[in-house]
């Protein structure tokens, strides 16, 4: 067997791979129909394993932190194999102050809702059997997955760093746009269950707003640019 850094080298010139295409999907990766030609999820998925330097991130319920805790672990586990971590750039951005401000903002909105919404999640989920249990867990996964992605996105798409210049910022507006959407709808798919919260998802509903119409106005036509691999 070769060793663990000619097999990396493989994996990087590997043809099977859509280069940097990990930059702009903003699916889960088990919901991803992109993830085998993903060099970051293959290398974990694949690679790893022979090596025996890998055990997959898994989700465990039965304890007494709560439905979300657990999904919240589950998906920084997620997130930290497969997605390259870039909030520290926001330390250095001055190119659009007001962007990073805004992210910030609905960063800190999103965690008061999750705050208030953690012990009716779990009453709501306490009651749910099955198939219903499934599609809530789903939800709130990619509700969490986006809402941690989008400082990620934000981040490198503002950044002057000349190693991320390579980094197609069209593609990476359009799956920061597309987070934001997510964000919104999965909002409104759990607290349609949960009717005592309206007045907090109205300030986060509007601060979304905000920030995409920002986004929008710095790369014009981003929601109809094509991801090279993923939009087709």
């Amino acid at each position: 067997m070769q060793n663990l850094q000619q097999e990396i080298v493989n994996f990087e010139i590997d043809k099977r791979f859509i280069p940097g295409v990990y930059y702009y999907c903003n699916r889960m990766c088990s919901q991803c129909e992109t993830s085998v030609r993903c060099s970051n999820y293959m290398l974990f998925n694949d690679l790893w394993p022979k090596f025996g330097s890998y055990e997959k991130p898994g989700i465990d319920f039965n304890n007494d932190e709560g439905v979300l805790s657990a999904i919240f672990k589950f998906v920084y586990a997620i997130q930290s194999e497969f997605d390259t971590p870039h909030p520290e750039l926001m330390d250095e951005i001055d190119t659009n102050t007001e962007v990073i401000t805004k992210t910030i903002n609905v960063g800190l909105l999103m965690n008061d809702w999750f705050s208030m919404m953690d012990t009716p999640i779990n009453v709501l989920t306490s009651r749910l059997k099955n198939d219903d249990f499934l599609a809530l867990r789903n939800n709130l996964e990619t509700l969490i997955h986006n809402v941690v992605l989008v400082p990620k996105r934000v981040s490198l798409l503002y950044t002057t760093r000349p190693e991320y210049g390579m980094v197609n910022r069209m593609a990476l507006a359009k799956t920061t746009l597309l987070s934001l959407r997510n964000i919104k709808a999965g909002l409104s798919e759990i607290t349609a269950r949960i009717e005592d919260y309206n007045e907090l998802e109205i300030e986060i509903l509007k601060a979304l707003t905000e920030l995409t119409t920002l986004i929008e106005t710095d790369f014009a036509g981003a929601l109809k640019y094509k991801r090279p691999g993923i939009d087709g």
